[in-house]
Protein backbone atom coordinates (compact mmCIF):
# COMPACT_ATOMS: atom_id res chain seq x y z
CA UNK A 1 0.00 0.00 0.00
CA UNK A 2 1.68 3.13 -1.29
CA UNK A 3 0.14 6.26 0.39
CA UNK A 4 0.97 9.96 -1.06
CA UNK A 5 2.99 12.25 1.37
CA UNK A 6 -0.15 14.43 1.33
CA UNK A 7 -2.00 11.84 2.70
CA UNK A 8 -0.31 10.61 5.91
CA UNK A 9 -2.59 11.08 9.03
CA UNK A 10 -0.37 9.59 11.87
CA UNK A 11 0.96 10.90 15.00
CA UNK A 12 4.23 11.40 17.03
CA UNK A 13 6.71 9.98 19.56
CA UNK A 14 7.31 12.03 22.68
CA UNK A 15 10.61 11.81 24.28
CA UNK A 16 10.23 14.67 27.14
CA UNK A 17 10.97 14.90 30.42
CA UNK A 18 11.20 11.01 30.61
CA UNK A 19 14.65 10.58 29.30
CA UNK A 20 17.98 10.48 31.38
CA UNK A 21 21.11 12.24 29.99
CA UNK A 22 24.40 10.57 30.40
CA UNK A 23 28.00 11.33 28.93
CA UNK A 24 29.46 8.45 27.21
CA UNK A 25 33.53 8.25 26.63
CA UNK A 26 33.76 7.76 23.31
CA UNK A 27 31.42 8.66 20.54
CA UNK A 28 29.19 6.50 18.56
CA UNK A 29 29.91 4.45 15.35
CA UNK A 30 27.85 3.64 13.05
CA UNK A 31 28.53 0.44 10.81
CA UNK A 32 26.83 1.39 7.06
CA UNK A 33 26.53 -1.65 4.65
CA UNK A 34 26.25 -1.76 1.11
CA UNK A 35 22.31 -1.17 0.21
CA UNK A 36 19.23 -0.16 2.75
CA UNK A 37 19.60 -0.25 6.49
CA UNK A 38 17.09 0.70 8.94
CA UNK A 39 18.83 2.52 11.78
CA UNK A 40 18.51 4.41 15.16
CA UNK A 41 19.38 7.26 16.57
CA UNK A 42 21.15 6.64 20.15
CA UNK A 43 22.79 10.49 19.76
CA UNK A 44 21.86 13.56 18.33
CA UNK A 45 22.91 13.18 14.87
CA UNK A 46 24.07 16.10 12.53
CA UNK A 47 23.06 14.17 8.90
CA UNK A 48 26.33 16.41 7.37
CA UNK A 49 28.51 13.88 9.31
CA UNK A 50 27.23 10.88 6.57
CA UNK A 51 28.15 13.63 3.52
CA UNK A 52 31.66 12.54 2.03
CA UNK A 53 30.76 9.35 3.25
CA UNK A 54 29.27 5.99 1.52
CA UNK A 55 25.96 7.37 2.28
CA UNK A 56 23.91 8.10 -0.14
CA UNK A 57 20.38 9.07 0.85
CA UNK A 58 19.09 9.34 4.44
CA UNK A 59 14.96 9.31 5.11
CA UNK A 60 13.06 10.21 8.20
CA UNK A 61 9.49 10.34 8.67
CA UNK A 62 9.52 13.36 10.89
CA UNK A 63 6.31 13.69 13.22
CA UNK A 64 7.36 16.46 15.70
CA UNK A 65 4.23 18.00 14.35
CA UNK A 66 1.17 15.37 14.98
CA UNK A 67 -1.09 17.44 12.45
CA UNK A 68 1.33 17.44 9.52
CA UNK A 69 3.54 14.43 10.01
CA UNK A 70 6.25 14.22 6.93
CA UNK A 71 9.04 12.51 5.13
CA UNK A 72 12.12 14.40 5.38
CA UNK A 73 14.88 14.00 2.76
CA UNK A 74 18.87 14.14 3.19
CA UNK A 75 21.07 13.68 -0.28
CA UNK A 76 24.65 13.34 0.14
CA UNK A 77 26.36 16.71 -0.55
CA UNK A 78 23.72 18.40 -2.55
CA UNK A 79 20.65 20.88 -2.59
CA UNK A 80 18.30 18.82 -4.61
CA UNK A 81 16.01 17.31 -2.29
CA UNK A 82 12.97 16.62 -4.80
CA UNK A 83 10.50 18.97 -2.87
CA UNK A 84 10.92 17.25 0.26
CA UNK A 85 12.11 18.86 3.33
CA UNK A 86 15.87 18.62 4.38
CA UNK A 87 16.18 16.65 7.44
CA UNK A 88 17.51 19.33 10.10
CA UNK A 89 18.64 16.54 12.74
CA UNK A 90 17.98 12.85 13.88
CA UNK A 91 17.09 12.90 17.76
CA UNK A 92 18.55 10.10 20.05
CA UNK A 93 14.82 7.75 19.88
CA UNK A 94 14.30 8.54 16.20
CA UNK A 95 14.43 5.95 13.31
CA UNK A 96 15.77 6.53 9.78
CA UNK A 97 16.74 4.67 6.64
CA UNK A 98 19.83 4.75 5.42
CA UNK A 99 20.89 3.99 1.62
CA UNK A 100 24.38 2.93 1.58
CA UNK A 101 26.81 2.35 -1.83
CA UNK A 102 29.33 0.76 -0.31
CA UNK A 103 30.31 -1.07 3.47
CA UNK A 104 32.04 2.38 5.32
CA UNK A 105 32.18 3.15 9.53
CA UNK A 106 31.22 6.98 10.39
CA UNK A 107 31.76 8.39 14.02
CA UNK A 108 29.46 10.87 15.45
CA UNK A 109 30.73 13.71 17.22
CA UNK A 110 28.40 13.84 19.50
CA UNK A 111 29.00 11.72 22.86
CA UNK A 112 25.91 12.40 24.58
CA UNK A 113 23.38 9.26 24.91
CA UNK A 114 20.37 9.20 26.33
CA UNK A 115 18.31 6.09 28.07
CA UNK A 116 14.99 5.96 28.05
CA UNK A 117 12.67 5.47 31.11
CA UNK A 118 9.52 5.96 29.58
CA UNK A 119 8.22 5.76 26.26
CA UNK A 120 5.00 8.20 25.53
CA UNK A 121 2.98 6.34 22.35
CA UNK A 122 0.36 8.27 20.95
CA UNK A 123 -1.99 6.29 18.09
CA UNK A 124 -0.49 5.95 14.91
CA UNK A 125 2.54 4.75 12.93
CA UNK A 126 6.01 5.85 14.11
CA UNK A 127 9.46 4.91 12.77
CA UNK A 128 11.32 4.93 15.94
CA UNK A 129 14.97 3.96 16.79
CA UNK A 130 16.07 1.81 20.09
CA UNK A 131 18.76 3.77 22.29
CA UNK A 132 19.07 0.80 24.00
CA UNK A 133 17.32 -3.06 23.72
CA UNK A 134 13.86 -3.53 23.53
CA UNK A 135 12.32 -6.47 24.22
CA UNK A 136 8.96 -6.64 21.80
CA UNK A 137 7.03 -7.89 24.49
CA UNK A 138 7.09 -4.21 26.20
CA UNK A 139 4.83 -3.01 23.36
CA UNK A 140 2.15 -5.50 23.93
CA UNK A 141 -1.00 -3.15 25.00
CA UNK A 142 -1.27 -0.38 22.93
CA UNK A 143 0.86 -1.11 20.32
CA UNK A 144 -0.51 -3.20 16.95
CA UNK A 145 2.34 -4.29 15.05
CA UNK A 146 6.07 -4.03 15.20
CA UNK A 147 8.25 -3.82 11.91
CA UNK A 148 11.87 -4.52 11.52
CA UNK A 149 14.26 -4.70 8.89
CA UNK A 150 17.58 -6.23 7.72
CA UNK A 151 18.94 -6.40 4.28
CA UNK A 152 21.33 -9.20 5.14
CA UNK A 153 18.32 -11.53 6.84
CA UNK A 154 16.27 -13.74 4.57
CA UNK A 155 13.27 -12.59 4.81
CA UNK A 156 14.50 -8.84 5.26
CA UNK A 157 11.00 -7.93 7.29
CA UNK A 158 9.70 -9.22 10.93
CA UNK A 159 7.18 -8.58 12.42
CA UNK A 160 5.54 -8.83 15.54
CA UNK A 161 2.06 -9.59 16.09
CA UNK A 162 1.76 -7.64 19.45
CA UNK A 163 -1.60 -8.65 22.07
CA UNK A 164 -1.95 -12.03 21.07
CA UNK A 165 -3.69 -11.35 17.83
CA UNK A 166 -3.83 -14.29 15.60
CA UNK A 167 -2.96 -12.90 11.60
CA UNK A 168 -1.66 -14.76 9.41
CA UNK A 169 1.26 -14.00 6.75
CA UNK A 170 3.17 -15.35 4.59
CA UNK A 171 6.36 -16.97 6.33
CA UNK A 172 8.97 -16.55 3.32
CA UNK A 173 7.96 -13.00 2.80
CA UNK A 174 8.09 -12.48 6.82
CA UNK A 175 9.93 -13.82 9.47
CA UNK A 176 8.45 -13.17 13.34
CA UNK A 177 9.89 -10.78 15.75
CA UNK A 178 10.51 -12.58 19.18
CA UNK A 179 13.43 -11.11 20.79
CA UNK A 180 15.11 -8.14 21.17
CA UNK A 181 15.13 -5.15 19.03
CA UNK A 182 19.01 -4.46 19.21
CA UNK A 183 20.46 -0.70 20.38
CA UNK A 184 20.54 0.70 17.08
CA UNK A 185 18.37 -0.45 14.91
CA UNK A 186 15.33 1.27 13.76
CA UNK A 187 11.30 -0.26 13.84
CA UNK A 188 8.47 1.01 12.49
CA UNK A 189 5.38 0.60 15.17
CA UNK A 190 1.40 1.51 14.73
CA UNK A 191 -0.15 2.64 18.20
CA UNK A 192 -3.48 1.44 18.56
CA UNK A 193 -4.27 4.44 21.73
CA UNK A 194 -2.03 6.75 23.84
CA UNK A 195 -0.43 4.91 26.39
CA UNK A 196 2.99 4.90 28.26
CA UNK A 197 5.27 1.84 28.33
CA UNK A 198 7.51 1.81 31.23
CA UNK A 199 11.02 0.59 29.66
CA UNK A 200 12.37 -0.07 33.16
CA UNK A 201 9.89 -3.17 33.83
CA UNK A 202 8.77 -5.91 32.74
CA UNK A 203 6.03 -5.90 31.11
CA UNK A 204 2.12 -7.15 31.97
CA UNK A 205 0.90 -10.12 30.06
CA UNK A 206 -2.52 -9.01 28.94
CA UNK A 207 -3.41 -11.89 26.49
CA UNK A 208 -5.58 -13.99 28.51
CA UNK A 209 -6.40 -17.64 27.93
CA UNK A 210 -9.50 -18.22 30.26
CA UNK A 211 -13.01 -17.40 29.39
CA UNK A 212 -15.28 -15.88 31.59
CA UNK A 213 -18.44 -18.19 32.11
CA UNK A 214 -21.71 -16.48 31.87
CA UNK A 215 -24.61 -16.84 34.66
CA UNK A 216 -25.24 -20.64 35.19
CA UNK A 217 -22.13 -21.46 33.63
CA UNK A 218 -23.17 -21.30 30.06
CA UNK A 219 -20.13 -19.83 28.24
CA UNK A 220 -22.35 -18.65 25.86
CA UNK A 221 -23.44 -15.33 27.91
CA UNK A 222 -19.97 -14.15 27.51
CA UNK A 223 -20.25 -14.09 23.63
CA UNK A 224 -22.10 -12.45 21.22
CA UNK A 225 -21.79 -12.32 17.38
CA UNK A 226 -22.76 -9.42 15.47
CA UNK A 227 -22.62 -8.09 12.06
CA UNK A 228 -21.01 -4.44 10.99
CA UNK A 229 -20.99 -3.51 7.45
CA UNK A 230 -21.81 -6.80 6.47
CA UNK A 231 -19.13 -9.18 8.30
CA UNK A 232 -19.90 -11.22 11.23
CA UNK A 233 -17.65 -10.66 14.36
CA UNK A 234 -17.83 -12.59 17.94
CA UNK A 235 -16.90 -10.67 21.26
CA UNK A 236 -15.95 -12.93 23.93
CA UNK A 237 -15.21 -12.05 27.27
CA UNK A 238 -11.65 -13.55 28.32
CA UNK A 239 -10.52 -13.32 32.44
CA UNK A 240 -7.23 -13.19 33.51
CA UNK A 241 -8.46 -15.53 36.64
CA UNK A 242 -9.05 -19.09 35.93
CA UNK A 243 -12.31 -20.61 37.34
CA UNK A 244 -13.04 -24.37 36.63
CA UNK A 245 -17.10 -23.98 34.82
CA UNK A 246 -17.70 -26.97 37.52
CA UNK A 247 -16.83 -23.91 39.74
CA UNK A 248 -18.41 -20.97 38.47
CA UNK A 249 -21.50 -19.56 40.20
CA UNK A 250 -24.60 -20.85 39.35
CA UNK A 251 -27.09 -17.86 40.82
CA UNK A 252 -24.78 -15.39 40.23
CA UNK A 253 -25.21 -12.12 39.80
CA UNK A 254 -23.62 -10.35 36.50
CA UNK A 255 -22.31 -7.66 34.66
CA UNK A 256 -23.20 -6.59 31.29
CA UNK A 257 -21.12 -5.03 28.61
CA UNK A 258 -22.56 -3.07 25.72
CA UNK A 259 -21.18 -0.77 23.48
CA UNK A 260 -19.31 -0.06 20.08
CA UNK A 261 -17.87 -1.79 17.34
CA UNK A 262 -16.38 -0.04 14.23
CA UNK A 263 -18.51 2.96 15.36
CA UNK A 264 -21.68 0.66 15.47
CA UNK A 265 -23.72 0.96 18.28
CA UNK A 266 -24.12 -2.75 19.14
CA UNK A 267 -27.63 -2.87 21.14
CA UNK A 268 -27.26 -6.68 22.08
CA UNK A 269 -25.46 -7.64 25.56
CA UNK A 270 -23.06 -9.92 27.12
CA UNK A 271 -22.27 -10.44 30.37
CA UNK A 272 -19.90 -12.39 32.53
CA UNK A 273 -20.42 -13.45 36.42
CA UNK A 274 -19.15 -11.87 39.29
CA UNK A 275 -17.27 -15.36 39.65
CA UNK A 276 -15.05 -12.28 38.25
CA UNK A 277 -15.94 -9.26 39.74
CA UNK A 278 -13.30 -6.57 40.46
CA UNK A 279 -11.33 -8.94 38.29
CA UNK A 280 -9.37 -7.51 35.13
CA UNK A 281 -11.41 -9.04 31.80
CA UNK A 282 -10.22 -8.21 28.25
CA UNK A 283 -12.45 -8.65 25.46
CA UNK A 284 -11.53 -10.00 22.43
CA UNK A 285 -12.72 -9.80 18.98
CA UNK A 286 -12.98 -12.85 16.26
CA UNK A 287 -13.57 -13.27 13.14
CA UNK A 288 -15.60 -15.68 11.43
CA UNK A 289 -12.62 -17.98 11.37
CA UNK A 290 -12.59 -17.95 14.95
CA UNK A 291 -9.10 -16.01 14.81
CA UNK A 292 -8.51 -12.85 17.17
CA UNK A 293 -8.53 -9.59 15.21
CA UNK A 294 -8.92 -7.41 17.72
CA UNK A 295 -8.99 -6.97 21.73
CA UNK A 296 -8.95 -4.07 24.26
CA UNK A 297 -6.95 -3.40 27.19
CA UNK A 298 -7.97 -4.93 30.43
CA UNK A 299 -11.21 -4.14 31.93
CA UNK A 300 -11.91 -3.68 35.84
CA UNK A 301 -15.06 -5.34 36.14
CA UNK A 302 -16.68 -4.10 39.14
CA UNK A 303 -19.95 -2.28 37.96
CA UNK A 304 -23.37 -4.02 36.68
CA UNK A 305 -22.92 -2.37 32.91
CA UNK A 306 -19.39 -1.65 31.16
CA UNK A 307 -18.94 -0.21 28.03
CA UNK A 308 -16.79 -0.81 25.32
CA UNK A 309 -15.34 0.92 21.96
CA UNK A 310 -13.41 -1.14 19.91
CA UNK A 311 -11.83 -0.74 16.52
CA UNK A 312 -11.37 -3.44 13.99
CA UNK A 313 -8.77 -2.14 11.11
CA UNK A 314 -8.61 -3.28 7.92
CA UNK A 315 -5.58 -5.73 6.77
CA UNK A 316 -3.84 -2.44 4.63
CA UNK A 317 -3.54 -0.24 7.98
CA UNK A 318 -1.05 -3.01 9.04
CA UNK A 319 1.43 -2.09 6.39
CA UNK A 320 3.97 0.76 7.36
CA UNK A 321 3.85 3.70 5.03
CA UNK A 322 6.62 4.46 2.98
CA UNK A 323 7.63 7.65 0.56
CA UNK A 324 6.64 7.94 -3.05
CA UNK A 325 8.53 9.52 -5.33
CA UNK A 326 9.23 8.10 -9.39
CA UNK A 327 12.19 10.74 -9.35
CA UNK A 328 14.08 9.35 -6.39
CA UNK A 329 15.25 6.05 -4.77
CA UNK A 330 12.69 4.71 -2.06
CA UNK A 331 13.35 2.82 1.11
CA UNK A 332 12.08 -0.94 0.92
CA UNK A 333 8.54 -1.50 1.39
CA UNK A 334 6.86 -4.20 3.57
CA UNK A 335 5.49 -7.23 1.60
CA UNK A 336 1.42 -7.58 0.92
CA UNK A 337 0.14 -10.52 2.93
Amino acid sequence: MLLSKDLFQYTKLLFTSTLLLSTLLSAQTIDILNGWQLLGAKNDINVTEFDNSCVNYIWKYDTTNAATPQWQLHIQNSSENHGYPQITSIKPGEGFWVKGNASCNITLSSTTTVVAEEIDIIKGWQLLGAIQDISVSKFDGCVDFVWTYHESFSPQWQLHIANGQNIDYNTSLISPLTSNINAGDGFWIRGNSSCSIDMTQSPVSTSYDYRAWGKDGDTQNSQLTVMVNGVYYTLVAYSNLNIAQSNASTNANVTFFNGKLNSKNITEIFSISNDYTNKNVIIKVLNANGSVVQQTQPINVNTTFMSYDITVQNVDDYRPIQPTDTNIEMPPATPIF
